[in-house]
C-alpha cells in the first residue's frame, strides 16, 4: 500500500496502526482522532495531509521522509512530540492563521525532537 485516504466516517484511528508501513508514501487523514505512533517508521512518508481534530498521545510521525505536511485548519489539538526523529522535515503548513495556530501548540512541542523550523499559515510563518 503506497496511498491511504482515511475517510471522516471513521472516527479514531488507534495508536500504531499504520506503523512500520515502509511502502507508505501519502496519507490523507479526515478522522476526528488519530492516537499515538499511528504513523511511526513510516520511512517513505512524504505527503501527509492532517484533517484531524485532535492528534492524541506521541510520536504520530515519528521518523517519516514528510517533505510535504499540512495540517487543516480544524485541528484543535495537537499531541507531544509529533514528529520526532524526523530529521528531512524543515517547515508543515497550517490551513489557518498564526493566531489559530498558537492556540493548538506549544512552539517548542512541534520542533521536539525534529529539524522543523517554520509553520507556513495562510497569514504568514511562524519561526521556531
Amino acid at each position: 500500500m503506497t496511498e491511504i485516504n482515511i475517510p471522516n466516517t471513521v472516527k479514531k484511528v488507534g495508536g500504531g496502526c499504520f506503523a512500520g508501513c515502509s511502502k507508505l508514501e501519502s496519507a490523507t487523514i479526515n478522522t476526528e482522532t488519530i492516537g499515538d505512533s499511528c504513523f511511526t517508521e513510516c520511512g517513505k512518508l512524504d505527503n501527509v495531509n492532517i484533517n484531524a481534530k485532535i492528534l492524541d498521545g506521541w510520536d504520530h510521525f515519528r521518523s517519516i521522509s514528510g517533505k510535504n505536511v499540512v495540517f487543516g485548519k480544524n485541528v484543535e489539538k495537537l499531541g507531544s512530540r509529533p514528529f520526532y526523529g524526523c530529521n528531512s522535515i524543515t517547515q508543515v503548513s497550517f490551513l489557518g492563521t498564526i493566531a489559530e495556530w498558537n492556540n493548538i501548540v506549544n512552539k517548542n512541542n512541534i520542533k521536539s525532537g525534529s529539524s522543523i523550523t517554520k509553520v507556513i499559515c495562510t497569514d504568514g510563518e511562524i519561526n521556531l
